[in-house]
């Protein structure tokens, strides 16, 4: 549940609200344009007709969200979204390269809009979304179900990926090759005699370290199936709260079953 002081700072209007916890709030209507909500835990959250223009939801935490009609442009969105409606909403010129499944656009205004980047799981629609030559899909990474929609037409679907048929091309950062090279490179270093002989007293490090390496090795499908079944962890954490037992022994159990959930939610984040 949202937290009744991170509510209070809603209602009387401020514009910081990073790092707030508004998990389940109704938002619906308020005008919010140009609020900082980086960090912010909104789940959940109903915010249909409101006014979020130029809003930073950058690194906020968004799964089970309704954005249904609300003024969305300009705005910044996290790396991360599952199960959020955007219906009928303004999403102009707004920042949209996230990773994620179950995002629903239909009807929305997208023209402008940047999804550069991007990767696009099961059940994204795009139905009868209003676009224009600004509206950006370069290396969305995306299945070829959702890949039929008119909004794409300007684009090649090309192993897996969205592909401007102009050969216009977005900035892109390093290949994953050249990534997972370097790291290799890092690796082979850390594996010499002497390195060797110093580690051996940290092998839950070098374990990490491998696991670090071969993610970056695997496909971007790792990184957003980690993204999804962190948001999964988290929501499973909220209910649970609702279930809290009195026992000492029972307590004892339960937090420790909680405390182990949040370090894998934070460690599938990392």
């Amino acid at each position: 549940m949202a937290d009744e002081i991170d509510l209070e700072l809603v209602r009387s209007g401020a514009k910081d609200l990073s790092r707030t916890d508004l998990r389940n709030a109704d938002l619906t209507g308020r005008d919010l344009s140009g609020a900082d909500f980086s960090g912010t835990k909104l789940d959940r959250i109903r915010a249909k007709d409101a006014n979020l223009s130029g809003a930073n939801l950058s690194s906020a935490s968004i799964v089970g969200a309704d954005f249904c009609n609300a003024d969305l442009s300009g705005v910044v969105f996290p790396a991360v979204m599952v199960a959020v409606k955007l219906n009928n909403s303004n999403l102009r010129n707004a920042k949209i390269g996230f990773r994620g499944s179950r995002v629903d656009f239909s009807s929305a205004n997208i023209s402008g809009a940047d999804f550069i980047g991007g990767i696009f799981g099961e059940d994204i629609k795009f139905d009868n979304v209003t676009y224009d030559e600004q509206t950006r899909f370069d290396n969305v990474e995306i299945l070829r179900s959702t890949s039929r929609y008119p909004v794409f037409s300007r684009y090649n679907y090309s192993g897996g990926k969205l592909v401007r048929k102009d050969g216009a091309t977005a900035a892109a950062a390093p290949s994953e090759k050249e990534s997972s090279e370097d790291k290799e490179d890092d690796l082979r270093s850390d594996s010499s005699p002497d390195a060797n002989t110093s580690n051996r007293k940290g092998n839950s490090g070098d374990l990490a370290r491998t696991i670090e390496i071969r993610l970056a090795e695997a496909p971007k499908g790792v990184a957003l199936m980690a993204a999804m079944l962190s948001a999964a962890v988290r929501e499973e954490l909220e209910e649970m709260q609702s279930s809290r037992p009195n026992r000492p022994d029972d307590l004892a159990r339960f937090e420790g079953l909680t405390n182990f959930l949040e370090e894998l939610a934070k460690s599938l984040d990392r």
